[in-house]
C-alpha cells in the first residue's frame, strides 16, 4: 500500500523538481539573449483579403449547417437539441 502511494507521488514530485530547475536555467539564459528585430509589413489588400475569406468561410459554414438542419424533421431536430 505504501509503495502504491509513493509511485503515485513520484511523478508529481519529479514535475515540480523539473519546473524548479527550469526556472533557474531560464533566469541564467536571460542574461545571454540577443534582441532580434522583426518587421512584417501588412498592406490594406492583405487585411481586406483576410476579412473576405473569414466572411466567406462563415457563410459557407452557416449554409452547410442550415442545409443539414433543413433535412431533419422538426421533432428529430428538437430531440437532438435537448
Amino acid at each position: 500500500m505504501v509503495r502504491n502511494r509513493f509511485s503515485k507521488a513520484l511523478p508529481a514530485f519529479a514535475t515540480l523538481l523539473a519546473i524548479f530547475f527550469a526556472a533557474f536555467r531560464d533566469a541564467s539564459a536571460a542574461a545571454r539573449t540577443v534582441t532580434v528585430h522583426l518587421a512584417a509589413s501588412v498592406s490594406t489588400g492583405v487585411i481586406i483579403l483576410a476579412v473576405v475569406l473569414a466572411v466567406a468561410g462563415g457563410i459557407i459554414a452557416g449554409m452547410f449547417g442550415g442545409w443539414r438542419a433543413a433535412r431533419l424533421r422538426p421533432a428529430d431536430a428538437l430531440s437532438k437539441v435537448a
